[in-house]
């Protein structure tokens, strides 16, 4: 058995002046963490039931033993799923966007461009190695950041587990009705950013949108949590890498582990990259030491701005107040709404609620200012959202594919304007 106790007092050594305390209270003021995530709980938490996804609904055959029993006892979504299955299958779902999008053919031919998490699925959960690693938890937290951070993560956080987030039930075809049993303790949130100026070209209809779902949520996620895996595995510990949907809700995982808050649209809202951002979750019984949550003022800030809803073209991002959903104080979204749009454009989302955001910027030191202050001064986030509207509108320009998707696209002032001002 193998150990490196005896060396984590050389690891964790500081001068006298930089006690934990310090650096406790630089932390805190430049992350603002908390003891309790912002979101409000009002009641007992109930755990998603994965055959409530509208994806997995559409994707029930009439006649089969799984539609009957699921509309017996929702009879209620019966006739709004039926409208869902016009282009249910992956292969229907292309040929549709083959017909929406024919006129850029660079993009259309990138949507096609396979994905690997299917192929991965064998690796996400296998036996862990015989020999274990003995570590204290603050140096194996710190490990694990590190690798995570290697192998590609733009951002990485560990929290405690918490059993609401795991799915009562698997809802996808072959494990329909199956119940969930994860018992691990700790869950390491990953996030990979989307690319600017891909995000940009996603306001609105927009192959931009599948080019960057297939590229982080299917592909290099995918890859980020299994290799993650694999890594607590060869240490001796088992670890579940959820991907493709998974077993566990990404989102209120992350904001447990402090990389950000819930949005009015139900992102995670980062103080990086806003809600520009996909997660994927590894779980894990090796021992961690868990971050706090942060306070970025987003909940505040979300009941002022309603960009989102006021730019969505279904209205599935409400523009009312908070209600209870599974025993939590959220904001409400239509997942009907918007995935029947998805359905009309083959599988291709707006991702317009993500890329008009206030917080959806370059990584600059202007914007990364802006977002400080708004963090720390609540007084300035209704100004800094009139700034924001002057400065890029109240509903964003959509904006053209990159020159490498569409070389013959020749901008026009406004255009090129509102390119300036995006990059600055």
């Amino acid at each position: 058995m193998t150990t490196i106790q005896e060396k984590s007092g050389a690891i964790d050594a500081a001068p006298a002046w930089q006690t934990q305390s310090i650096k406790r209270a630089r932390a805190n003021w430049w992350t603002r963490r908390v003891e309790r995530p912002t979101y409000e709980v009002v009641g007992p938490l109930e755990r998603f039931d994965e055959r409530d996804n509208v994806g997995n609904r559409a994707n029930l055959r009439p006649g089969t033993p799984e539609y009957r029993s699921y509309y017996a006892a929702h009879p209620e979504r019966e006739a709004i799923d039926r409208r869902f299955r016009f282009y249910p299958t992956h292969e229907a779902q292309e040929a549709k966007r083959g017909k929406v999008y024919h006129r850029y053919p660079f993009g259309l031919a990138l949507t096609y461009a396979s994905s690997v998490a299917s192929n991965l699925a064998p690796l996400v959960d296998t036996p862990p190695n015989h020999e274990r690693l003995h570590v204290e938890p603050a140096i194996a937290a710190r490990n694990i950041k590190g690798v995570a951070r290697y192998l590609g993560a733009d951002l990485v956080g560990i929290s405690q587990l918490n059993p609401a987030w795991v799915y009562s039930h698997q809802g996808r075809a072959g494990h329909w009705g199956e119940p969930v049993a994860l018992n691990h303790k700790y869950a390491i949130s990953l996030a990979i950013a989307h690319d600017f100026d891909l995000l940009l070209a996603c306001r609105g209809f927009s192959l931009a949108c599948t080019i960057e779902t297939e590229q982080l949520a299917f592909t290099e996620l995918s890859v980020l949590a299994v290799r993650l895996a694999s890594y607590i595995r060869a240490l001796g510990y088992p670890a579940h890498a959820h991907t493709g949907g998974g077993q566990v809700l990404n989102v209120p995982a992350a904001v447990d582990a402090g990389l950000g808050e819930i949005s009015r649209p139900g992102y995670l809202l980062t103080k990086k990259y806003g809600p520009a951002v996909r997660l994927v979750t590894v779980t894990t019984d090796m021992p961690l030491a868990p971050d706090k949550p942060v306070d970025l003022g987003v909940q505040d800030f979300c009941s002022k701005c309603k960009k989102c809803a006021d730019v969505c073209p279904v209205g599935a991002v409400s523009r009312g107040d908070k209600v209870v959903i599974r025993g939590a104080r959220l904001w409400p979204f239509s997942a009907d709404k918007c995935f029947r749009l998805r359905c009309a454009l083959g599988n291709t989302p707006c991702m317009y609620c993500m890329s008009a955001c206030p917080w959806t910027k370059p990584r600059n030191i202007v914007h990364q200012t802006a977002a400080e202050i708004a963090i720390r001064v609540p007084p300035t986030r209704r100004p800094l959202l009139w700034i924001d509207d002057i400065l890029y509108g109240r509903k964003p320009r959509l904006h053209a594919y990159p020159s490498w998707l569409d070389p013959d696209h020749r901008p026009g002032l406004r255009e090129r304007i509102s390119t300036f001002l995006h990059k600055v």
